[in-house]
């Protein structure tokens, strides 16, 4: 008798209770690493592919939140040039480096994301080559590796945005190229790994289950 009075009670408590809801909106930065390996001489355009697998992964890694999730916005924080390593078959001493982010359905429509850097200077005593470049200012012609000019391109930055926002949809799974462009003196070996490094932030929004309340309605309120 006491277990069936029990079993009614519970059996009227969640007939009574209801799992309140609520839009939470939230917000994701990741940074795509993008690794070149440069043995060229004179003009050289290498390319790096991030597909669709690749952004998801990097994005929302454990429970694909982010894909069935309502994207508020894209923020493309920076894009980022430098060198990892300088090897020892190198004879570049001067290097123009620029980068391009291609799109479409065979990955062949260019927009320009990093803009020509200034000439950049390779070698001299006490460089930390393992920093990442960033947006630095200077007037020289020449400047040291570590400080390069990397200017970002509105254009570029814009599709990026929008490459990455249809992926995470699921409107577009064709990903995105990277790439990058270098000129060299004539005569001269570049011959060192560069990096790209693009830094952007993902703010979603989507509806997420609290405890169980009783006699409480759907609740569509939202939390920052």
């Amino acid at each position: 008798m006491k277990k069936l009075l029990l079993l009614l009670i519970l059996s009227c408590f969640f007939q009574n209770c209801t799992y309140q809801r609520h839009k939470v909106t939230r917000t994701v930065s990741k940074t795509i690493n993008l690794n070149f390996s440069v043995n060229q001489v004179g003009n050289f355009q290498s390319y790096k592919l991030v597909d669709n697998r690749d952004i998801i992964d990097l994005f929302d890694p454990t429970d694909k939140s982010i894909v069935s999730a309502n994207i508020e916005r894209i923020d493309i924080k920076s894009v980022k040039i430098g060198a990892d390593v300088i090897k020892p078959a190198n004879t570049a001493t001067q290097v123009v480096l620029s980068a391009d982010v291609l799109t479409g359905a065979l990955l062949s429509q260019p927009n320009r994301l990093l803009n020509e850097t200034k000439t950049i200077s390779i070698g001299g005593s006490g460089i930390d080559f393992g920093n990442i470049l960033g947006n630095a200012i200077g007037t020289s012609d020449n400047i040291t590796l570590h400080n390069a000019v990397s200017i970002l391109n509105n254009t570029g930055a814009a599709k990026l945005q929008t490459v990455l926002t249809e992926n995470l949809n699921g409107i577009n799974r064709g990903g995105f190229n990277v790439r990058l462009n270098g000129t060299i003196p004539t005569g001269q070996r570049l011959v060192m790994n560069l990096i790209i490094a693009i830094e952007a932030s993902i703010t979603y929004t989507r509806c997420e289950a609290n405890s169980c309340i009783q006699h409480q309605p759907f609740n569509t309120s939202k939390d920052n």
